[in-house]
């Protein structure tokens, strides 16, 4: 099963992760949308806790600051792999790891390749 929203595809991977893939658009991501993937999330696990595996590879959205916060502080992340490609995407990601490690308790890596992101999640698994 998957959910889309309007800038994102969220499903549970084979291997039981909850991976939220950005979609190759411009829209923003402000505080509505990150409810609205939220909200996606929780209706796929249940209110279980996750490994989650962010794919932001063909992501060109930009972030507002009340979305950043949201997301950073929602519960339930076991821990969270983010895939980049672009520098900027790096960038947004790299914020939003010093958000979440000073603030949430759970860990947040960022990664070239997937495969490598799909590997540390299997470790902490």
């Amino acid at each position: 099963m998957q959910i889309s929203t309007s800038t994102s595809i969220i499903s549970v991977t084979p291997e039981g992760f909850l991976e939220v893939k950005f979609i190759d658009n411009d829209l923003k991501i402000d505080l509505e949308e990150a409810k609205a993937q939220h909200n996606a999330s929780l209706q796929l696990v249940d209110g279980k806790q996750m490994l989650i595996l962010v794919d932001a590879r063909d992501s060109m959205h930009d972030l507002t600051k009340e979305a950043k916060e949201y997301i950073a502080q929602v519960s339930g992340k076991k821990a969270e792999a983010i895939v980049v490609k672009e520098l900027h995407q790096r960038i947004i990601a790299t914020f939003y790891l010093k958000v979440t490690v000073s603030h949430y308790n759970h860990p947040v890596k960022v990664f070239n390749d997937r495969d490598e992101a799909v590997k540390w999640l299997l470790s902490i698994k």
